[in-house]
């Protein structure tokens, strides 16, 4: 379906004349992409919107999207897959925040997730292997932008904005939590080697 779109999007730049058709395949490419990279917005601002919660909902998938991007984790093999589950994922994590306080264990659990992310990231994707300057790379800009989100974390909850905070920690703890998975396979791999 997403190669269709990007497939008739291309088809659509070529035949007037904005694109040649040699640079097809790297136009589709850039547009799946593209597609890739905005829907878990959309999803969340559709979601929000069902659910009245905006704003809130954009506070929540800021951090994500951002610390995703560079600390990798659970990645399925099919498009279609990936976006029932994300929509899934991301709706019910809007629901949960929407019910759950900001506490002292979120704080605990969203401290947890920036050691996490900043241990674990980042975590490759079997469609692209990072090399080992990318790893590098990629780890430092995860810790730091995470460092970042719990440090407006904390503002938020010195100005005593503890409803906006909660947010921006469920925008934390879902890209760790995304990784633990493929935490696990790996641990579990290196136990089999071992044996």
């Amino acid at each position: 379906m997403m190669r269709a779109a990007a497939g008739y999007i291309t088809g659509w730049l070529i035949r007037h004349r904005a694109i040649e058709e040699k640079d097809r395949s790297l136009y589709e490419y850039a547009i799946c992409s593209l597609i890739l990279t905005i829907s878990p917005l959309i999803i969340v601002i559709t979601g929000g919107c069902i659910m009245g919660l905006v704003k809130e909902s954009i506070l929540f998938i800021l951090p994500f999207m951002v610390i995703r991007k560079y600390s990798g984790g659970l990645h399925l093999k099919h498009a279609w897959t990936c976006l029932v589950c994300s929509c899934i994922v991301l709706c019910l994590c809007i629901y949960v925040t929407s019910r759950i306080p900001c506490s002292s264990i979120l704080s605990l659990l969203m401290l947890t997730a920036v050691i996490g992310l900043g241990i674990c990231s980042p975590v490759d994707s079997e469609n692209r292997q990072l090399d080992s300057r990318e790893k590098i790379k990629y780890k430092k800009i995860t810790i730091w932008i995470a460092m970042a989100f719990g440090g407006i974390y904390g503002l938020l909850l010195l100005l005593q904005l503890d409803y906006y905070a909660k947010w921006i920690a469920a925008g934390l703890i879902l890209p760790a939590v995304s990784q633990l998975p493929v935490a696990i396979k790996r641990i579990a791999g290196k136990d089999k080697e071992r044996s």
